[in-house]
């Protein structure tokens, strides 16, 4: 009888044991998921203003500006932007 609860206290730690472990890593995979949602935005944000700044260097190109100082302006302007 004594080695019956011996197995099964045993048995029971293991099971604490393995939801424990269950518990942090469905804690893990929800961090991973949240991470990946900003990642994601993130990367949409720095996809956009990559694009803003292809058009704008497409503009100054095409606009043939040989002027420094409004080279400058446009700049600023696009800083403040």
């Amino acid at each position: 009888m004594a080695t019956w609860d011996g197995n099964t206290t045993s048995l029971q730690n293991k099971f604490k044991k393995s939801a424990t472990v269950e518990k942090k890593l469905d804690q893990d995979m929800a961090d991973l998921v949240e991470y990946t949602k900003w990642i994601s935005a993130e990367s949409q944000k720095l996809r956009e203003r990559v694009r803003a700044s292809e058009r704008v260097i497409s503009d100054l190109k095409s606009s043939g500006e040989s002027s420094v100082e409004s080279l400058m302006e446009t700049l600023y302007i696009l800083k403040i932007k």
